[in-house]
């Protein structure tokens, strides 16, 4: 069972009980760090008010030929929404009036087919979709009707990646620990450069690892590390936010360990925009942990649920789109309708 599902299926609350809290500015130790004590709520609940200033929706057109299995995550271009679907391995593309499109849909073994599709990218400069094979460590090329380009086949097994002006950025921060981490790969010199790694040797294992806004690439390090980077050009990361949280992690883990028992905090999801990050943390004493920082006023809110009171529709999936200053999550329907896209336009 997917832990940050779990994180994501949260239910009504009406606004009756709206009880506004306040925010915490962060505290910082001798090392900069920015300390987050996860024990400790600065509200029961955060609410979409405190971090959005209006909202709109997509209904994406229901079909027999269009059928989504689940939402894996979105991309947003100027002609189409594109839908990853890991449930049956095809990235649908929609018009931006939710009207169906057409289908990727390239399984198999052959040289322009992916055996097992785990993510993609959309190339704005070549518009080209990436789309990334887990099985064969590839990159397929594809033009955004579906039309095979090319494929790049690394040396290493990502879980997640990122198109650079050189290269890509490459994550395998579910791999093993020797060498578990954040990689770029040069293209033109076939190098790969280790960048970070993976603190504890628990694995990790999400839709997504990283995420790319208004020309940022950026990632949260896990399990307990939780320090933002962000991507420089030539293969170069640098620490952008030291969080910290609290309580530090006195255990090893192996890899295999269970994390449904988990009995320290363990980040279970991450997007961040211009202005707002927000993520998840789980334990099994504790439950479920809402984190938003706001980057300008440098304050953070710490609860243990997330809920839309501006019109109380729930939602069911996040994904990683967060350009111009908006973050995109999915509505799932209550009979076998497409889900809908649920557009959240930040203050």
């Amino acid at each position: 069972m997917k832990v940050h599902l779990i994180m994501t299926r949260y239910y009504y609350i009406s606004l009756f009980f709206f009880l506004m809290g306040t925010s915490c500015t962060y505290q910082k130790n001798g090392n900069d760090n920015i300390l987050i004590d996860l024990e400790t709520l600065t509200k029961d609940t955060i609410y979409y008010s405190s971090f959005v200033d209006s909202l709109s929706y997509i209904s994406l057109e229901t079909g027999d030929e269009c059928l989504i299995g689940e939402i894996t995550d979105v991309i947003f271009t100027s002609r189409y929404i594109f839908i990853l679907d890991n449930h049956q391995q095809t990235v649908w593309a929609f018009f931006p009036s939710g009207q169906f499109s057409h289908a990727i849909c390239r399984r198999g073994e052959a040289p322009d087919e992916y055996i097992k599709l785990v993510q993609f990218e959309y190339d704005s400069l070549n518009e080209e979709l990436l789309l990334l094979d887990g099985w064969s460590k590839s990159v397929l090329r594809y033009t955004v009707s579906g039309d095979f380009i090319s494929r790049v086949t690394f040396d290493i097994y990502p879980g997640d990646f990122k198109k650079t002006t050189d290269g890509y950025l490459l994550s395998l921060l579910g791999a093993p620990d020797s060498i578990a981490g954040v990689y770029h790969y040069d293209v033109q010199a076939n190098e790969y450069v280790k960048l970070v790694g993976r603190s504890h040797n628990l694995s990790c294992g999400f839709d997504w690892e990283m995420v790319s806004y208004d020309d940022t690439i950026a990632f949260m390090a896990p399990p307990f590390d939780n320090m933002v980077y962000h991507y420089k050009e030539k293969g170069e990361v640098y620490g952008y936010l030291p969080f910290q949280m609290l309580p530090h992690s006195e255990r090893e883990y192996e890899y295999t360990a269970s994390k449904q028992d988990l009995p320290d905090f363990i980040r279970t999801n991450y997007i961040e925009g211009n202005r707002w990050i927000y993520a998840t943390y789980w334990c099994a004493k504790y439950g479920v942990r809402a984190f938003l920082y706001d980057k300008r006023k440098q304050e953070y809110a710490l609860g243990s649920l997330l809920v839309n009171d501006m019109d109380d529709k729930g939602f069911s999936y996040l994904s990683s789109a967060c350009d111009d200053n908006r973050f995109v999550f999915g509505c799932a329907s209550d009979d076998g309708s497409n889900p809908e896209l649920q557009i959240l336009y930040l203050k």
